[in-house]
């Protein structure tokens, strides 16, 4: 899974910051690997962390409370989504920039 919107520090253990927005969620999944991926961020720039876990169970489990996260002001920025494949991306993608084109049409229908 892919955590969105944690803040990120120079001295941070990315491992910690894992676990307490799991504890958020009530749930203590034995982790196997967790880090930040992608170039280092700039200022103000927040790195996405990839998780995983030892089973899909808890995958499933943690992304369905989710979206308790919003209700915790440390978290309120805080994202969590399944990681996908690069092809399952810009499948999303496509259909993404189908519905806003198809959005656009409808407003510019109605005026």
């Amino acid at each position: 899974m892919i955590i969105f919107g944690c803040e990120e520090e120079s001295d941070e253990i990315v491992e910690e910051k894992v676990s307490e927005i799991f504890t958020h969620l009530g749930e203590k999944p034995p982790v196997v690997l967790c880090s930040r991926i992608g170039a280092v961020a700039r200022a103000g720039h927040r790195r996405p962390i990839k998780v995983v876990l030892r089973g899909s169970d808890q995958v499933r489990q943690i992304l369905r409370k989710a979206k308790n996260l919003k209700e915790i002001a440390s978290c309120k920025r805080v994202f969590v989504c399944p990681d996908r494949s690069v092809e399952e991306r810009q499948e999303i993608k496509k259909r993404v920039e189908e519905r806003k084109r198809q959005r656009t049409e409808t407003a510019r229908e109605i005026t």
